[in-house]
């Protein structure tokens, strides 16, 4: 009996491992050449039913006409415009206000060319100012420069200090202290 159950469980894990395989194999196919084959045959169906048609040509010819389409609204816009405006009465008094808008432009730029004028001539005279410095700085340094015995003698003066702390100092009180300061009341009571 325990040589069926045992091929039994062999032949159902070999089924088992051998649907996965095919699972990913038909995974892969439809993830991957599935998609590329679509593509393959929609390319092929218009290449052979578009073998005639320059697309170059196709494209220039819709650019043409979106151009002509626009300057020919915008031609009919303006007539229409002008239209109303003749039909208003008011073709004179339009023409007079855009000639004064214009002398007006053209004084706002004379203005700001004489302006520009100006300014350009006193640059020089502001970029002399701004180059030269308030002060020189390297005339009056803030630190002195010190030669090497006059540094080894400081050290000398610093470590002299710092040994004569150390001598000063009783090993034994700062213990004391210490366990006072880090175990509160309790180093008392020891």
């Amino acid at each position: 009996m325990n040589d069926i159950n045992a091929r039994n469980i062999v032949v159902i894990v070999a089924a088992v491992i051998i649907g996965l395989v095919v699972l990913g194999f038909i995974g892969m196919i439809l993830s991957n050449i599935v998609p590329l084959a679509i593509v393959a045959l929609i390319a092929f169906i218009l290449g052979r039913t578009s073998h005639r048609v320059n697309y170059l040509q196709l494209g220039r010819n819709a650019v043409n006409r979106a151009r002509e389409a626009a300057e020919t609204s915008v031609e009919k816009a303006a007539a229409r415009a002008e239209t109303r405006k003749e039909a208003a009465g008011y073709g004179e008094a339009a023409q007079d206000a855009n000639q004064r808008l214009a002398q007006e432009a053209r004084t706002a730029a004379e203005a700001a060319a004489a302006r520009a004028e100006q300014r350009a001539a006193e640059a020089p005279a502001r970029l002399v100012e701004s180059e030269t410095p308030a002060e020189d700085l390297t005339a009056k340094p803030d630190f002195v420069v010190k030669t090497a015995e006059q540094i080894q003698a400081e050290s000398r003066l610093i470590e002299e200090e710092a040994a004569k702390k150390a001598q000063a100092m009783d090993v034994q009180s700062a213990l004391e202290e210490r366990r006072r300061r880090l175990l509160g009341e309790k180093g008392d009571q020891e």
